[in-house]
């Protein structure tokens, strides 16, 4: 082969090499945008986010008090009304189920008459409105109920006189706890209780003249566990103790109405807390808490799922919204220990593990559409129950988001001085994979906070590098770790130890 070919063959030799390269370095960049472009936020850990939550403190058995004696707002206790049947001659008591007004007075009562007792071949005499009063200070004292609505199911001409009843208002004078009633006489209208017994009676009745102190019940509520209410004071004071961040579990199922709307009155006074916590430049961490759990009305199962996913879009959305102006400094939490309907935190189907991912989903969801800083805002999500097993862990899926890695995922590491070396290496594991915060752990109600084994779960905290939040119940149980109302440590070392001091 002579010179001139030998050059050549370099030339043809290097430029097809240059061309190999380009090929891969083109087809490589395609593959990685592609790569990139389906990336799911399950390949993100901690060391992705850029967020510092530190070391942090929850201000349990506040915000979170709850009465399970009773589901809405309190003031739905105050009155209850119950529609009456009456026969001629009497025959029995015939009664529909009694129906709490909501917070605006309202009421409607939906009477199915197929459950009519009285004596189906006796003249119908008449219908009657009763008011029932749960307040001792209205004994006494009238209220005013105006009937806006009457509609029967299985309408006929006879009926006519019960629809025209519609449009009545009553002073009604509470005595022994019930009023007068409110009588729609039905003698000539020829009917007898089998005429009945295929209708639906409906009625929609407005109460005023009549007020209760939300505000002041609130409070009272978020005492109840023993607390004093959050005070400036007092988150000044936790941020002078060295926290990071504060966590405000929120509990709402007694602040809601029958269709879900939260009290505005709650919900300021949970902003006024957020707004205490991020002016002392400290991150806020607020979520839904009693509302799940073994006591909680939302649960992480398929049938309660389906029943109740409109109402709490409905609340993630309130609460979302309320908050859609605050800065980055608040973050909104998710569900906070959702469990199946029998309450198991171990030997846990799979499915319901499985269902916690779509509560999460629907909170990003809601969350998202409000727009305004919630379009970026970080969100914490919780495994089922918040657990930290391999179980929990490897059902747990992350939501699908617009907003890149700005998911957190929360677990709760309630361990002892036996498990802690196994949880912790499934804990490291799952942080290579997720952003994970400890948002709740103590140790048990014998040793709450002692410092050897504190000392060990913040060493393996600082090895693995995420967050944590320590619970507190404060009250009055001497086992609080902070006393809320001399606003100083109960154990000044395991603090000291917490914060980094």
């Amino acid at each position: 082969m002579n010179k001139h070919i030998k050059k050549i063959s370099f030339i043809v030799i290097g430029l097809a090499l240059s061309l190999i390269v380009f090929i891969s370095i083109a087809f490589g960049q395609k593959s990685n945008d592609k790569n990139n472009d389906s990336k799911s936020a399950e390949d993100i850990s901690f060391a992705n986010v850029d967020i510092d939550l530190g070391s942090g403190y929850n201000i349990g058995n506040t915000l979170d008090s709850c009465d399970w004696t009773y589901f809405g707002s309190k003031n739905t206790l105050g009155f209850q009304a119950a529609l009456v049947y009456s026969t001629y001659p009497w025959s029995t008591w015939d009664a529909s189920d009694y129906i709490s007004f909501d917070n605006d007075g309202n009421a409607m009562i939906t009477w199915d008459l197929n459950s009519l007792k009285s004596n189906l071949d006796l003249n119908a005499k008449s219908f009657y409105i009763q008011i029932v009063n749960h307040d001792s200070s209205y004994e006494g004292t009238n209220v005013t109920c105006d009937v806006k609505d009457i509609t029967i199911k299985g309408d006929d001409s006879k009926l006519k006189n019960i629809v025209n009843a519609k449009n009545t208002m009553r002073k009604l004078t509470i005595e022994n706890s019930v009023s007068e009633f409110i009588c729609v006489d039905m003698t000539s209208s020829g009917l007898k209780t089998s005429d009945l017994k295929d209708k639906v009676l409906s009625v929609k009745l407005k109460l005023s003249d009549y007020y209760v102190n939300i505000s002041e019940n609130n409070a009272k509520l978020e005492e109840s566990w023993g607390n004093p209410q959050i005070s400036e004071n007092m988150i000044k004071a936790l941020k002078k103790e060295g926290f990071d961040t504060i966590r405000v579990p929120v509990t709402y199922f007694n602040h809601i109405s029958s269709d879900g709307t939260i009290e505005a009155e709650f919900l300021d006074r949970v902003e006024q807390v957020v707004d205490w916590v991020i002016e002392n430049d400290m991150y806020c961490i607020i979520d839904v808490h009693h509302d799940t759990g073994n006591q909680g009305w939302i649960k992480s199962s398929a049938v309660n799922y389906e029943k109740n996913k409109d109402t709490v879009y409905s609340i993630f959305v309130q609460i979302a919204n309320k908050f859609k102006n605050k800065n980055d400094k608040l973050i909104l939490e998710g569900l906070n220990e959702a469990v199946n309907e029998k309450t198991k935190w171990y030997n846990i189907p799979l499915a319901d593990m499985k269902v916690m991912n779509q509560w999460n989903q629907l909170f990003v969801d809601a969350v998202r559409s409000t727009g305004g800083n919630n379009t970026n805002r970080y969100l914490l999500v919780n495994t089922y129950a918040a657990l930290p097993s391999k179980e929990c862990m490897s059902a747990f899926k992350m939501p699908s988001d617009n907003t890149d890695n700005r998911i957190l995922v929360g677990i709760h590491c309630y361990f002892n001085a036996d498990n802690m070396d196994n949880n912790f290496s499934i804990v490291k594991k799952y942080s290579k994979k997720y952003p994970l915060v400890i948002g709740e752990w103590r140790f048990g109600n014998d040793a709450p906070y002692d410092k050897s084994l504190v000392e060990k779960f913040l060493s393996y905290v600082k090895e693995i590098g995420i967050p944590q939040i320590i619970w507190d119940d404060g009250g009055n149980s001497g086992k609080e770790l902070y006393n809320r109302k001399t606003l100083e440590s109960n154990y000044p070392d395991v603090s000291n130890a917490i914060v980094g001091k």
